[in-house]
């Protein structure tokens, strides 16, 4: 569902799906798969060797994490 506001990642007023702007929810989506790709291959990586297999900072990692997008 979408609706306009603040996107929470980068501060753009914006239609908002998730709140995130359509840039960084496009993001935030390759980055899931990233994620998700090296935890098919390396199943007991950690959030250190998740950042370090896939560029994405850990506190990215560490945020799909907690919003549950990885499980």
């Amino acid at each position: 569902m979408k609706r306009n506001g603040l996107c929470v990642h980068c501060g753009k007023i914006d239609q908002l799906m998730h709140d995130l702007c359509n840039e960084c929810y496009e993001i935030e989506q390759n980055n899931i798969k990233a994620v998700k790709k090296v935890l098919f291959k390396y199943p007991n990586s950690n959030a250190i060797d998740l950042s370090i297999k896939t560029g994405i900072s850990i506190d990215g990692i560490t945020r799909l994490i907690k919003k549950g997008t990885l499980i």
